[in-house]
């Protein structure tokens, strides 16, 4: 699982924004984003840059990422 810790979501569009940016990336299998912790979990077989990457394309700044 690949946690990553993200800074600028305030709201319900916020999450929805972060999950479809991540979910179409090639290689994720599910997302889940706390708007509480600002944590979003990934299932797959991808990099970190490459999340990172569609994270900041959607405008939220990635704080950490790490994978377990």
């Amino acid at each position: 699982m690949i946690s990553i810790k993200i800074e600028g979501a305030t709201c319900q569009g916020c999450v929805k924004s972060i999950k479809n940016a991540i979910g179409q990336v090639a290689g994720v299998n599910s997302v889940a984003f706390d708007l509480e912790t600002k944590i979003a979990k990934v299932e797959g077989s991808v990099s970190l840059d490459t999340l990172n990457d569609a994270v900041e394309g959607a405008g939220f700044d990635v704080v950490e990422s790490n994978s377990d």
